[in-house]
């Protein structure tokens, strides 16, 4: 990890949580993008108006997924899945 880089995002994460809405600077070229345009390893985080919580149903198929995509005009979804938990969320 760069030293000094989770700050920013922190910092931003609290205001996202806030207002609905943040930008982090960018370490290497200092442009300054919107939290929600950040992208994390294995949807580690995700940025969310809307969420879905299933329990007891079968792992949603790739097909299901982007139908939901679709249903909520085109935005970007993440997958979460946990202990008897599976999300798609609304990201942007």
């Amino acid at each position: 990890m760069i030293p000094g880089a989770w700050g920013p995002f922190l910092l931003a994460i609290d205001a996202w949580h806030e207002t609905g809405t943040a930008d982090v600077p960018c370490a290497y070229c200092a442009e300054s993008v919107p939290l929600t345009e950040w992208t994390w390893t294995d949807d580690y985080f995700s940025f969310a108006h809307l969420g879905f919580q299933v329990r007891n149903w079968p792992e949603p198929t790739l097909g299901i997924r982007a139908r939901i995509s679709e249903l909520l005009g085109g935005h970007r979804t993440a997958y979460i899945r946990g202990q008897a938990l599976a999300s798609p969320l609304l990201t942007d």
